[in-house]
């Protein structure tokens, strides 16, 4: 499943800039030890990555 998220949206700049994926990482740390909350961290920026149009 994809998600389109337009290039000069707040969020593009967001996930460019690192923001999104420290945001993410703390919120899985608070649920999973810190192995395993990287991984799953990794695995969903993969999600998120930003295409050029």
């Amino acid at each position: 499943m994809l998600h389109r998220i337009h290039a000069g949206s707040e969020t593009s700049d967001g996930v460019r800039a690192g923001v999104r994926a420290r945001e993410d990482l703390a919120m899985f740390q608070r649920v999973w030890p810190a192995p395993i909350a990287r991984v799953l961290a990794h695995l969903y920026a993969v999600s998120y990555e930003v295409g050029e149009p």
